[in-house]
């Protein structure tokens, strides 16, 4: 035992590859565990004051900003990984501001533009035949400039290795400060929470995140980079960030288009209920989301200095630390899934079997590691872009069968198979084109 806390102490204080991925890894698993906590807790105290019909009329809304704040972003966010790493790496302060500026005009531009275009459409009352869903819609448009800049400084926070910074506002203060606020609206005003309260309350939420991540970037730039004369490279910049967008893109479409789906096939009661069971499942990604969070700027770094060995090292240290904390809540969910969504209401525990159908998927997404993510970042993200095209493309067929026949099941059907599909493939695709596996085998 006490070999293990002298080891213990030499990780915490190394300067090796093993001991930096230890520390972040460590703090970014601490954010992760509060964010799960807070966001578990946020889930539920909103399902139970909001009820099954409104909640589902909730997270409808919240499934097309998704897409529509994906506009917003242009894939700056995550070009901002690559690109301010690099640059902040080989100090070329110029560069650095350039993109930081530009990035933020062009995203916020976009945003207000997608943003007006929305509300111009829901003027029209034929597109929604629910009045809730229409005010709902209408208030959570204001989500979408406040969230493309909140992800585009978190990701500049994690590309300068500031990985607390980069997490606590959006994964916990956020959550927080809504689920205050619905308290606040409820229990001291006495007023009836309905979806649109709720999405006021995330839309002022967001605002007070916003100037957090804003503060914090401020902080952690490199007063250099501040004070240098921008210098704009867009021939470079725009590419990139176009197929980080279509990645991006690819990525909200395999998470959401279920949900929107079962929403315009069954009702805003199924769409409640499968979307519990989707805000449980992916607690089992956040190991995943924790590793890609420390290893992103690692792996561009190795890879560009042919550091391959290292680059395998942590590679299968990120994968195997995955599989052992995804590896008991599967079995959670698996035997006790019907217990567990019993925390959001009676009426959720009618989704017990589509937990269990999602969580084989995600577990298989454990067991193939941080692939996409290496792919992205070793610069294969056009084949990462088709192969998740594919992967979408055959969500959505096979939800156009199941939906109607299954249900709620048939769409936990439609997102397995899916997640099974692309996550074998970028497998294969990563040992076959950089010669490193991503699995914990």
């Amino acid at each position: 035992m006490k070999k293990f806390f002298i080891r213990l102490r030499r990780l915490r204080k190394g300067s090796s590859l093993t001991s930096i991925f230890f520390r972040g890894a460590t703090a970014s698993f601490s954010i992760k565990v509060l964010s799960v906590g807070t966001s578990f807790f946020m889930q539920v105290f909103l399902a139970r004051l909001l009820g099954v019909e409104e909640y589902g009329i909730y997270v409808f809304a919240m499934s097309w900003m998704n897409y529509f704040i994906l506009t917003g972003r242009l894939g700056m966010d995550m070009a901002s990984v690559r690109f301010v790493a690099s640059y902040n790496a080989e100090k070329k302060w110029s560069l650095l501001n350039g993109f930081i500026k530009r990035s933020t005009t062009i995203s916020l531009l976009s945003s207000l533009i997608v943003a007006a275009a929305i509300l111009a459409v829901l003027s029209f009352k034929e597109v929604t035949g629910s009045p809730h869903l229409r005010l709902t819609l209408k208030i959570s448009v204001w989500l979408i400039p406040v969230t493309a800049l909140i992800l585009i400084n978190e990701e500049r926070l994690r590309a300068l290795k500031r990985i607390v910074q980069s997490q606590l506002p959006e994964h916990i203060i956020r959550p927080v400060m809504l689920t205050l606020g619905l308290f606040i609206v409820y229990f001291l005003i006495g007023k009836k929470i309905e979806s649109y309260t709720a999405m006021t309350i995330n839309c002022i939420a967001s605002f007070l995140t916003l100037f957090m991540t804003l503060y914090f970037f401020r902080k952690a730039l490199p007063s250099e980079a501040s004070g240098a004369k921008p210098e704009y490279n867009m021939k470079v910049w725009v590419p990139v960030s176009f197929s980080m967008l279509l990645i991006t893109s690819l990525n909200i479409f395999k998470a959401k288009t279920d949900v929107i789906m079962v929403g315009l096939i069954t009702s805003a009661t199924d769409v409640g209920i499968y979307n519990a069971t989707k805000q449980l499942t992916t607690i089992m990604l956040f190991g995943l989301v924790a590793a890609n969070t420390i290893i992103g700027p690692m792996v561009s770094e190795l890879y560009a200095e042919k550091r391959m060995k290292e680059l395998q090292k942590i590679v299968t240290l990120a994968a195997r630390g995955i599989v052992l904390f995804t590896l008991p809540i599967f079995l959670l969910f698996l035997f006790k899934g019907e217990m567990v969504l019993g925390f959001f209401g009676d009426k959720f525990r009618q989704g017990h079997l589509a937990l269990a159908i999602i969580a084989v998927g995600q577990l298989v997404n454990a067991f193939a590691g941080p692939v996409g993510f290496i792919l992205t970042m070793t610069g294969h993200h056009f084949s990462v872009t088709k192969i998740l095209g594919y992967g979408v493309l055959l969500n959505i067929l096979l939800n156009l069968i199941f939906i109607p026949r299954w249900g709620i099941n048939g769409a936990a059907v439609s997102h397995m198979v899916s997640t099974i599909f692309w996550n074998v493939v970028l497998a294969y695709l990563s040992i076959k084109r950089l010669g490193i596996k991503g699995t914990a085998l």
